[in-house]
């Protein structure tokens, strides 16, 4: 009989046990599922996701707007103070420009490349590059430069209407960045560089 008792006193510790332990299981889990459930909640997940694609579809929508704003206005300033100005009997001048809207500063950049060409066939070219504040009629920076090709045997190269090119130099005739002035065309590639990233 003793054997009988301390084989019950046993078989109901281990059932005690095994209770006790169903028991932290089962409350473990509640109180997970219970935390659970909280920061899972599908409609809240469901209406911040909608609330986030609505901020970003109305900043994409406002930059896009922005952005065509720039673009446009940029055309009427490039016409209005660059292309006109077109016109020579002595020199052909070519230029472009490339608009971009900055974010991060919230305003309208021009990139304006410029080259007058010599009407003749030999002479100086000059390449200007211009960084432009759309907005504030503000040329913010300037850089021209003056590229001579030095041309060897004209005389001896006219009946075949060729000509020799043995070298060309550049020479800076400008740069300026804000109120600074620049010695390079890296040093001033490096100044534009932050107006037209976004």
């Amino acid at each position: 009989m003793n054997n009988f008792r301390s084989y019950k006193n046993k078989s109901g510790l281990l059932s005690q046990l095994f209770c006790l332990i169903f028991i932290i299981i089962l409350v473990s889990f509640i109180i997970l599922s219970l935390i659970g459930c909280e920061n899972q909640n599908p409609a809240k997940e469901e209406q911040l996701l909608l609330s986030q694609s609505a901020m970003t579809l109305e900043i994409t929508k406002k930059e896009y707007e922005l952005r065509e704003k720039c673009g446009s206005y940029c055309v009427d300033y490039f016409h209005k103070v660059y292309q006109d100005k077109n016109k020579s009997d002595n020199y052909t001048i070519h230029s472009d420009y490339v608009s971009h809207y900055n974010k991060r500063t919230n305003k309208c950049y021009m990139f304006v490349k410029s080259k007058i060409v010599p009407k003749k066939d030999i002479g100086s070219i000059i390449s200007s590059e211009y960084m432009v504040d759309v907005h504030e009629n503000n040329t913010l920076g300037v850089i021209t430069i003056s590229s001579k090709e030095n041309i060897k045997d004209v005389d001896k190269n006219k009946t075949l209407k060729e000509s020799t090119i043995s070298g060309k130099e550049d020479t800076i005739v400008e740069c300026k960045m804000l109120d600074k002035n620049c010695k390079s065309k890296d040093e001033w590639d490096k100044f534009i560089k932050p107006f037209m990233e976004k």
